[in-house]
């Protein structure tokens, strides 16, 4: 389509009537039509536009008229920021540009199919500045509606519709303002329950402007919030809406809660403490409140406590220290004092009770209002407190004439106490010990190791001990002193261990003559052996004799020498050493410890000087477990307690008969324990000596372990032999037990702890 054509269209010559801006562009970008609306539009003249003339060419016109911003010319000039199209693109476009005089342009193209570009300009400078003031106010509006820290929503009143929310109702609820706008508060779930919604729209229907209207909200997080909301019916557009204003109080309310729990405890606390409180009006000098234990303390009724004063009613004699201390309170030099003192009752009844009063609530003159005081009964602490130093002394005094040492040592094992008699009786108390760890004092004093580690092994293990035994280098006199040592853990009220208590004896003298009866009892059992052991010597001599004869003769007829000859005598002269070695094994004075040891070996080499010494007649038998334990003793007297029991088993059969020894392993559980008595469950060692003698009847066997008794004929025991292997036993931390048959023979069971106790 041509200029002519287009300017000979009825239409195109209709349209130079409209108020708005048209041109028409053919598909080479030649102005092939513009009506006078243009002209007006931009102030453009005939001469700038005229027919044929380019789009580009019409477009830099425009881009003249533009306000500074948009082309820049406010940074010193510049290319156009407008997004112009571009004609070859050949796609439809819309834009608005400011002119430079202050009015806005909107500018629209359109492609027909006969490809001409028809556009339109208008003016819309006065919507540009409505929309601005419209975007004014609502800026106004959303500052005012989002700066309030309150839960801020408008909703349609006909459909409950939320269509505005500020951001203290998103920060709240936790929904974003777009998630809210377009629903119902039923929809999103704020409201903590049916029955609470209920209440609020009965409430609206009733009046539509509630002032304080309390409510709980659910949060997004499912969180109930206490909240108190104002409503206010608005119009919005000509709809009616419900401004809804709520203040979140749970945090309020919580508070106040807590402090009507706190306010409510302290009062509980305060009735029923078990100290008597009594608050004091300084001024006037009277109770202003005070709980029941305050005047059961005191013995007083409020209104005879408040006719009396407290002056009144206190003794005597310690009215005027405690009238001093309470003048310096009323004075304000202190800010408050505690002292003991005693109360009269109207009975006579004399009280004694600590007093602690405390200033409280200084006025502007730095004078206290008020006072607190608190009084606590310790009438019978007092009564306590007397009967414990009774207790006090009379322990000092069994101590200072004790034979014992008492001990006590902490949970770190460091001495806490010891009682040492001096020379003349008295108790002292060691400085030079205090606070040392124990073992290290007793191992500079001692080289008793096995006995040590067992006392730790003990206190570590904290384990109660009785009469243990060690010995130690006295420092003053430098002489070897036994010491017999008992104790037992202690713990406080909680069940915390606190350390050791117990208390140690000096048994010196027991040990030696211990000793010295121990080593008399083995002469006396060599003594009896000696016979037996004579005899064999005899043998052995004649063995050596013969043979050492044919030996001389053979030499003097100057004929050989056997060796076979030569071996008998070496064999019997070894067969006499070994048995002078095992009687001097038994009759060697020593000072033998516990150990852990094989006891089968000790039985087998007993057996063998047995079978020696008691004759043909007396049958001897070992019988061994497999698997035996070891046993923790003193292998010593181990022996010499087998023996003992051995001679006894012989002296029993007098016209012969068996005995056996057994070592057997032995679980005690707790009832067997019961049966053999003061025997703790566990693992043992057991070794029988069971012979076919005589018997014991009922009435010997409870006393077989009497120190002197015997049922042997005068002269032929001492009586001690039993009651030593009985308190050696039990001195190890074992049991002997007897059963016996008169006729049938005696069994002595000797228990014995184990070394190492199985799992």
């Amino acid at each position: 389509m041509d200029v002519e054509v287009v300017q000979q269209d009825p239409v195109f010559r209709a349209l130079d009537t409209m108020s708005d801006a048209m041109t028409v562009f053919n598909r080479n970008g030649a102005l092939i039509y513009f009506n006078n609306s243009l002209l007006k539009l931009y102030g453009f003249t005939g001469d700038q536009v005229r027919l044929g003339m380019l789009f580009a060419d019409l477009l830099e016109l425009v881009e003249a008229q533009e306000a500074p911003q948009a082309t820049g010319a406010a940074e010193g000039g510049g290319t156009s920021q407008m997004p112009y199209p571009d004609f070859s693109d050949r796609k439809d476009w819309e834009f608005e540009i400011p002119l430079a005089d202050g009015r806005w342009v909107r500018c629209a193209g359109s492609w027909t199919e006969e490809e001409l570009l028809i556009c339109f300009q208008k003016d819309i400078t006065a919507q540009v500045l409505e929309d601005r003031e419209r975007n004014r106010l609502h800026a106004l509006y959303r500052a005012a509606f989002d700066a309030n820290n309150h839960l801020g929503s408008i909703t349609v009143l006909e459909t409950g519709k939320f269509i505005d929310v500020n951001d203290g109702w998103c920060q709240k609820s936790g929904y974003r303002r777009e998630e809210a706008i377009g629903k119902t508060a039923l929809e999103l779930n704020i409201w903590a329950s049916p029955a609470e919604r209920e209440r609020l729209v009965a409430a609206l229907q009733a009046t539509s402007k509630l002032d304080h209207f309390p409510m709980v909200m659910r949060t997004r997080q499912g969180e109930l919030r206490n909240i108190v909301l104002n409503t206010e019916v608005i119009s919005v557009g000509g709809v009616r809406c419900l401004f809804l204003s709520a203040i979140d109080v749970t945090d309020s309310l919580e508070m106040r809660r807590a402090f009507e729990i706190t306010e409510n405890r302290v009062r509980a606390i305060f009735d029923n403490a078990p100290i008597g409180m009594a608050l004091y009006n300084q001024a006037l000098s009277r109770v202003v409140v005070a709980n029941d234990e305050y005047y059961r303390v005191l013995g007083r009724s409020p209104a005879e406590l408040e006719h009396l004063g407290w002056r009144g009613i206190t003794h005597p004699d310690d009215l005027v220290r405690d009238g001093t201390y309470y003048d310096r309170l009323i004075r304000a030099e202190i800010p408050g004092y505690e002292t003991e003192k005693r109360f009269v009752h109207p009975d006579g009844a004399v009280v004694w009770v600590n007093v602690s009063v405390v200033g409280i609530e200084p006025g502007k003159d730095g004078m206290f209002t008020h006072h607190l005081v608190m009084v606590t009964d310790i009438t019978e602490k007092k009564k306590t407190a007397v009967a414990l130093e009774a207790v006090q002394d009379r322990l000092r005094d069994f101590t200072s004439v004790s034979a014992d040492w008492y001990w006590e040592i902490d949970h770190e094992g460091r001495l806490a106490y010891l009682s040492i008699q001096d020379s003349e009786g008295g108790e002292t108390q060691p400085e030079q010990y205090a606070g040392q760890d124990v073992f290290e004092i007793l191992q500079r004093q001692s080289d008793d190791q096995e006995s040590l580690q067992l006392y730790s092994e003990k206190v570590a293990n904290r384990e109660a001990f009785r009469d243990l035994s060690h010995f130690r280098i006295d420092p003053q006199t430098g002489q070897k002193q036994w010491i017999r040592t008992s104790g037992k853990p202690f713990y406080d009220s909680q069940g915390g261990y606190l350390g050791f208590r117990g208390s140690a004896t000096d048994v010196t003298e027991q040990v030696e003559l211990e000793e010295k009866l121990i080593q008399a009892q083995k002469m006396e059992a060599v003594g009896q052996l000696t016979g037996g052991i004579a005899h064999d010597f005899n043998n052995l001599l004649a063995v050596i004799q013969g043979n050492a004869e044919i030996v001389r003769e053979n030499l003097e007829q100057g004929g050989e020498v056997s060796l076979a000859q030569v071996d008998t005598i070496i064999r019997a002269v070894m067969r006499g050493a070994e048995l002078t070695q095992s009687m001097l094994a038994f009759s060697r004075k020593q000072n033998l410890r516990p150990r852990a040891f094989d006891v089968r070996p000790c039985i087998e080499g007993m057996a063998v000087i047995l079978r020696r010494v008691l004759g043909e007649a007396v049958e001897v038998k070992t019988a061994f477990d497999d698997g035996l334990w070891d046993c923790l003793a003193d292998q010593g007297k181990v022996e010499n307690a087998l023996l003992n029991l051995s001679i006894n088993a012989r002296d029993a059969m007098p016209e012969g008969g068996v005995l056996t020894l057994e070592a057997r392993n032995a679980v005690l559980d707790n009832g067997d324990a019961a049966r053999l008595r003061d025997l703790k469950p566990g693992d043992y060692v057991v070794l029988t000596v069971r012979d076919t003698g005589v018997g014991m009847t009922p009435e010997q066997l409870e006393h077989v372990f009497e120190p002197f008794y015997t049922t042997k004929e005068i002269g032929k025991g001492t009586g001690l032999g039993l009651s030593m292997v009985y308190g050696f036993a039990r001195q190890s931390g074992g049991h002997v037990a007897i059963d016996s048959v008169p006729g049938r023979g005696t069994v002595v069971r000797l228990y014995l702890p184990v070394a190492t106790p199985s799992a």
